[in-house]
């Protein structure tokens, strides 16, 4: 970290000056704009695995905030799983999201509930300051609208008693069908939450809103990390028109897919490899541009 800043110190005035004016023209062409960041997993503990290198989350995520804390983002958003390994790690990593100079919007992953009830009641505590765990906000012509995939999730040990048998009902089904997302680890959309993304949809399309929807899990293209109730869930997205893109991580490698007008976008897991993966997102009423890193791709996208 002490080279990293030492190199960034040594940049002539003039380069980071040619650096600020390439963002404030990507920014002014832009309504809004944003930083998308999945799946840090890091852990203190952990030795790198299958690909998985959890220490270095940490100098990954610190190298993000010197690139583009000059920069003039509306916005950060944790996709989930900040940690891995317990809720210990959360004290190494949370405050180096927390030091971005932009409003910081997290979301529960099943990795962030690997660790006993009680510290899945404080990480819940700790990252939503006693807020819900789903929530939207508007900012201009936008509304965001963040899911919590994980209060239908063989990991939860804190459901409430309806989200248990939802979950149950719901996991046997994907069982006996044997669906290729049927695994513990992942999570659902319970009823009380489907139908307030329905209350929020119909309140965007009646107020002329483009909304983007962001979630821990994926849903396309299909694979064994999506989430469980997929088809109901972009079948509600698909009746409305104003649902211009659904943004998840969970899938690590990441992915791209557009269905029934709505632009799909899993952005890479920063803690895979060795290269920082995340996105820079600029959205207009005419393109979703993702500025990609690392492994992350660049998409320059129509919305419906």
């Amino acid at each position: 970290m002490k080279k990293l800043v030492y190199a960034l110190n040594i940049i002539s005035t003039s380069a980071l000056s040619l650096a600020c004016l390439n963002c404030d023209a990507k920014n002014a062409d832009a309504d809004c704009s944003f930083l998308a960041i999945a799946d840090a997993q890091y852990s203190l503990q952990s030795e790198p695995k299958m690909n998985r290198y959890y220490k270095l989350s940490a100098q990954k995520l610190a190298e993000i905030l010197e690139k583009e804390k000059s920069e003039r983002f509306d916005f950060i958003v944790n996709l989930g799983d900040t940690i891995d390994g317990g809720f210990s790690n959360y004290k190494h990593i949370l405050p180096i999201f927390e030091s971005f100079p932009f409003p910081l919007c997290n979301l529960l992953g099943n990795h962030d509930f690997a660790c006993s009830k009680e510290e899945q009641q404080k990480a819940v505590k700790l990252l939503f300051k006693g807020a819900k765990t789903y929530y939207s906000f508007d900012k201009g012509k936008w509304k965001f609208i963040f899911l919590d995939p994980m209060r239908l999730s063989g990991v939860s040990k804190i459901k409430s008693e309806k989200c248990e048998l939802e979950y149950k009902k719901l996991f046997e089904k994907l069982s006996e069908e044997k669906a290729v997302n049927a695994k513990p680890w992942n999570g659902g959309i319970d009823s009380e939450q489907f139908q307030w993304l329905e209350n929020q949809l119909a309140n965007a399309q009646a107020e002329s809103k483009n909304v983007v929807v962001f979630c821990h899990m994926p849903i396309f293209p299909l694979n064994s990390e999506s989430l469980y109730n997929w088809r109901e869930v972009s079948g509600l997205l698909a009746k409305y028109g104003c649902v211009k893109a659904y943004i998840a991580g969970h899938y690590h490698k990441g992915g791209y897919a557009c269905e029934n007008g709505i632009h799909y976008i899993t952005v890479c897991g920063l803690v895979e490899g060795k290269k920082t993966s995340y996105a820079r997102i600029f959205l207009s009423a005419d393109s979703i541009r993702v500025e990609g890193a690392g492994d992350a791709k660049s998409l320059t996208l129509a919305p419906r």
